[in-house]
């Protein structure tokens, strides 16, 4: 089974760099990822670093008319700076990108900053989902972003080393870089 392709024609591989990053080639439960999800590691943006109790909530908010399959979503992203416990939110919009990807892995997220929609729309690929949608792992075509998000504040130690094991030798992303989330109890 392929579970990750490549996106043909963004970036070519003349320079030594590794290819763009693609989403998963597997069928995506859109529906099944709705809700909340604790940010379990992160390759933060500007916006993510120094954080714990990191969640990010999908809301379906357009569903197609025919099949009820969702179109567009809403995301809040809600944390706390390290050590403080006034909690911050960043909401933005999503889109599933049926007509570039079928199994509706790729997705495209536009913060939205004092309410003002930015006029660009980021990459969000789907790298993998747990078949029982307990975790997803979300990246960034130039792997410059990473997500591994569960259903629960932990993962288990052995859960978590194969997900790392993958974003290091499947996708090719820099484990140094990669940053634990601490979750707390009153979070």
């Amino acid at each position: 089974e392929i579970r990750c392709g490549r996106l043909r024609g963004e970036m070519g591989n003349a320079t030594g760099k590794l290819e763009p990053l693609g989403p998963m080639m597997a069928p995506v439960n859109v529906e099944s990822l709705m809700g909340k999800w604790y940010v379990i590691s992160c390759i933060p943006t500007f916006l993510e670093r120094n954080v714990e109790n990191a969640v990010e909530e999908y809301e379906a908010t357009l569903r197609d008319e025919h099949t009820g399959a969702v179109k567009e979503l809403s995301v809040l992203y809600t944390y706390n700076p390290i050590g403080s416990t006034a909690q911050k939110k960043l909401r933005q919009d999503g889109k599933v990108q049926a007509q570039v990807n079928s199994f509706n892995s790729f997705w495209k997220v536009r913060p939205l900053i004092f309410g003002l929609r930015l006029p660009l729309w980021l990459p969000y690929i789907i790298l993998d989902v747990a078949d029982d949608a307990s975790h997803l792992v979300v990246g960034y075509p130039d792997r410059s972003y990473l997500w591994v998000m569960a259903r629960t504040p932990t993962m288990s130690a052995d859960a978590y080393g194969q997900i790392e094991h993958r974003c290091v030798s499947e996708w090719k992303y820099d484990i140094s870089k990669i940053q634990k989330i601490k979750h707390t109890s009153s979070a």
